[in-house]
């Protein structure tokens, strides 16, 4: 496994703020995909092909997978301390002798839903997310 250190990783993320998009499905799906037929095109200028290009129209958390960066075996996560702020950091290690922290960044709050009548993706479940039910605007930071 190659270990990337620039931060930047393989990806490109892309948000708008404050932009009213149609709420005519129709013609959502045809600006969005008149947005990822842009991109495609900027990339193939530069000699570039996105293996996988997805565009989202709405609000996206940002997570890691728990895999150790050195070996890509599941880490451990232990000794979880709560900051002062929005996070949490905790100890994280790998058989492999990997150790390092893990930093966690409140996200979302789910809420039980069992006894609403809520129409969601997640009213299966009987939990739901509160940034989207409630319309709350993630914060998203920079690392």
């Amino acid at each position: 496994m190659t270990n990337i250190t620039n931060g930047t990783g393989d990806h490109i993320s892309i948000a708008t703020h404050n932009v009213d998009l149609p709420r005519d499905d129709a013609d959502r799906t045809e600006l969005l995909r008149q947005v990822e037929s842009a991109v495609e095109d900027v990339l193939a200028d530069h000699g570039l092909e996105p293996s996988h290009l997805t565009l989202y129209d709405g609000h996206m958390y940002s997570q890691i997978k728990n895999r150790c960066p050195q070996c890509g075996e599941r880490v451990t996560i232990y000794n979880l301390h709560l900051g002062h702020d929005n996070g949490a950091t905790a100890e994280a290690k790998c058989e492999c002798g990997w150790k390092g922290k893990a930093t966690y960044r409140l996200i979302d709050f789910t809420e039980d839903i069992s006894d609403q009548d809520v129409s969601t993706d997640n009213a299966l479940f009987n939990y739901a997310s509160c940034v989207r039910l409630y319309d709350i605007d993630p914060l998203y930071t920079y690392y």
